[in-house]
């Protein structure tokens, strides 16, 4: 018996059993190629979910794998579509409970973000509080539209999410300061404690120094002296100091900053 190539064969036998009651009998051939092309098993998902890591505070000791200093995260999301796009995202908070999801719509090539004030305000911390805190923001977005007919014109996924991660080991921003440099020398030392190879000898010191303060030069010299050597206030008022030259020039703080950018794909 020819089969049509349209079909495939079954390997299983079957036993079709005609009675004398019941003398018509039929058999069901099932076009397994063209349904398994027309229809999928399982259709593919038109749910996008980005997880974008977060660190929002201060580390002030060594209790952690991050030095201690300041950090902050910000998620941009930006629409890439014509038309707008619903979200949904929550938090998922290291060692505690995840708060619930909160719904924002993006109109047509626009962009918003979630900032470490974002997340506080879902955790119900307190805002002057700056105390480190982990865990990700987990963003959902349904995209119909594939279903609708229209994924010729969708760009691989709904919106583009980037992650933009700060650290700063300064309490302050780094801001030009007055730097004043001393030449000057050592005529006495009655404490013993100042190496004798610098006596008499020109030397030079830079310190920080500010506006409108009227300090004397040797003062300054004998402060840092003193932080130096470990002298007592005593000590310090015994040891002779003469200024040579002095200059004023304007420095910089040191900038122990750090800043990367993660692009995020979906799941």
């Amino acid at each position: 018996m020819a089969v049509n190539n349209n079909y495939l064969p079954n390997t299983i036998s079957k036993v079709v059993e005609i009675k004398d009651d019941s003398p018509i009998s039929s058999v069901l051939f099932v076009n397994n190629f063209n349904f398994k092309s027309e229809k999928p098993l399982s259709s593919p998902s038109n749910l996008f979910t980005y997880n974008a890591k977060f660190v929002c505070g201060s580390i002030r000791g060594n209790e952690g794998p991050l030095r201690p200093g300041h950090y902050d995260t910000d998620i941009s999301i930006y629409n890439k579509q014509n038309y707008p796009i619903t979200l949904f995202w929550n938090v998922v908070f290291n060692n505690y409970n995840s708060s619930n999801s909160i719904i924002k719509t993006i109109d047509p090539k626009q962009s918003t973000g979630v900032v470490c004030k974002d997340i506080r305000k879902v955790a119900h911390l307190n805002a002057q509080d700056t105390d480190l805190i982990e865990g990700f923001v987990i963003i959902e977005i349904e995209e119909m539209n594939i279903a609708s007919g229209n994924k010729a014109s969708f760009a691989n996924e709904p919106v583009s999410v980037q992650v933009f991660y700060t650290a700063n080991a300064l309490d302050s921003l780094p801001q030009e300061t007055l730097v004043e440099k001393f030449v000057f020398q050592i005529i006495n030392d009655s404490t013993g404690k100042i190496p004798e190879s610098f006596l008499n000898k020109n030397l030079e010191v830079s310190t920080r120094t500010d506006l409108n303060s009227i300090i004397p030069q040797d003062f300054k010299i004998k402060k840092t002296l003193s932080s130096i050597y470990n002298l007592t206030d005593m000590e310090i008022k015994n040891i002779e100091v003469v200024v040579k030259e002095t200059d004023l020039g304007v420095g910089n703080m040191i900038d122990d900053h750090a800043i990367s950018l993660l692009r995020l794909t979906p799941d």
